[in-house]
């Protein structure tokens, strides 16, 4: 088994952590050469460099020398063991922010235990799991996410930026690898409310529903919504479900825009377009006219979030990444 115990974050002896939810993030990663559409093989990138060495390389240097930028005063550093294993990386990176004004308190006592200084930072450990088979043009990346906080971005970004400076020649490109289900759900799902959003209005009220302005002093918001307890006529939702069959491709997305706009027949282009759907007994808002209407998150099992005192089951967690990626590289074609 890749995931062990040893390597799982410490945790203070006898104490209870209640965790928000917590989900896996997946994308996909690839390799180009600068201004290519193309992309290269990860393990033979430009016939002599292998994505999965210097992944392996930039982790462990997160290890001895830890990431900060004074900018947005945040950290990142590769906690416990790095594990290596048959074209796989798992394990912790820590991410925290330091600088901030705040006091560190006891709850139980009510007392105040110690006010942080300026390079002072309280980190917090992610999983993460990478997979980077030979000779193909896609690895797969899955990361821990518990609520608004997670580290894909940081990583993502920051690594980008070394291996620009590193690999002048190349980019890298991550993407969202969105749940298949989610989007099926979302077409089929009760349409509650459309909103359309034109950024810029006109000086002249009279003016405003009668010509296009693209003054930058405003927006309008038209929003088209259901009656308590009830949903949108068919219509509307035929006009939405183009939006989900075109999924995440950038040019059918596109055309479904194009089409909507003819077919509301506004005189004023619509910059944005929001949906709220009914799924099951929660409602879920998207966008409708981006690639990234979608979060790429998939929930972890409940086992997993109550198997230990700590609140989470890190080697539960390893294992059901594993069987993520297994399922996503065979969704995607992947050897």
């Amino acid at each position: 088994m890749l995931l062990s115990d040893d390597i799982s974050p410490a945790v203070e002896k006898g104490s209870q952590t209640i965790m928000p939810d917590s989900f896996l993030e997946a994308y996909e990663i690839r390799v180009r050469p600068l201004r290519s559409k193309t992309y290269d093989r990860i393990d033979d990138f430009g016939g002599k460099s292998d994505l999965f060495s210097i992944l392996s390389m930039y982790l462990q240097d997160l290890k001895k020398t830890w990431s900060t930028d004074p900018k947005d005063k945040k950290v990142l550093r590769l906690v416990g063991q790095l594990k290596k294993e048959n074209r796989e990386l798992c394990g912790f990176l820590e991410f925290g922010e330091y600088g901030g004004m705040g006091r560190v308190v006891d709850i139980q006592k009510q007392t105040e235990r110690y006010r942080p200084k300026n390079q002072d930072g309280l980190l917090k450990p992610f999983y993460f799991r990478f997979r980077l088979p030979k000779k193909a043009d896609e690895g797969i990346t899955v990361m821990e996410r518990r609520g608004v906080h997670g580290i894909h971005s940081i990583f993502w970004n920051r690594f980008a930026r070394w291996f620009n400076d590193q690999y002048p020649q190349f980019r890298i490109d991550v993407a969202p690898i969105f749940p298949d289900e989610l989007l099926q759900q979302s077409a089929s799902a009760p349409l509650r409310r459309l909103h359309l959003i034109h950024y810029g209005l006109s000086d002249d009220p009279a003016e405003l529903l009668r010509n296009a302005h693209i003054e930058e002093n405003g927006r309008l918001d038209i929003i088209i919504s259901s009656s308590r307890n009830k949903f949108l006529p068919n219509g509307f939702i035929k006009l939405a479900q183009r939006y989900f069959s075109a999924g995440s491709d950038k040019k059918t997305l596109s055309s479904a825009h194009e089409k909507f706009k003819a077919d509301v027949g506004l005189p004023f282009p619509i910059h944005e377009i929001k949906a709220t759907v009914k799924l099951g007994n929660r409602e879920q808002t998207v966008r409708l006219d981006t690639s990234e209407i979608f979060r790429p998150w998939y929930e972890i099992s409940e086992e997993v979030r109550k198997g230990r005192k700590e609140g989470i089951n890190y080697k539960k967690l390893g294992e059901e990444a594993k069987l993520l990626i297994d399922g996503l590289q065979s969704r995607l074609g992947l050897r």
